[in-house]
């Protein structure tokens, strides 16, 4: 039987991946394209899981689900489809301020 679990760990995987690839500034965020590139993939794979784990485990979804999680499919999908349309500034202060609450959400859960 199919548990949520292998999608919690591809999330905290991507949280951790994107806490690694974080350069040390903002400016050195915006100097760096491939920094912007490894985050922003990361970003939708987060997205991702979480849109499989709604759409798979729905009674799981309603149970622990917050609003962080419903934003990170709407970013999945502003990225994968309206990429220049992505505002840097805003992913920087995400990456910055809004993780760490986001990753405890996962991990109280694994």
């Amino acid at each position: 039987m199919k548990q949520p679990k292998p999608y919690l760990l591809g999330v905290m995987s991507g949280i951790d991946a994107i806490i690694s690839y974080l350069p040390v500034s903002e400016a050195d965020f915006m100097a760096d394209p491939k920094s912007q590139d490894a985050i922003l993939m990361r970003l939708q794979d987060i997205g991702e899981n979480l849109s499989r784990l709604r759409e798979g485990f729905p009674d799981f979804w309603e149970a622990h689900a917050t609003n962080a999680w419903v934003k990170a499919i709407g970013l999945r999908n502003l990225i994968s489809h309206g990429y220049g349309d992505v505002d840097l500034a805003v992913i920087w202060d995400l990456v910055n301020n809004d993780f760490p609450a986001f990753k405890q959400s996962i991990e109280k859960l694994l």
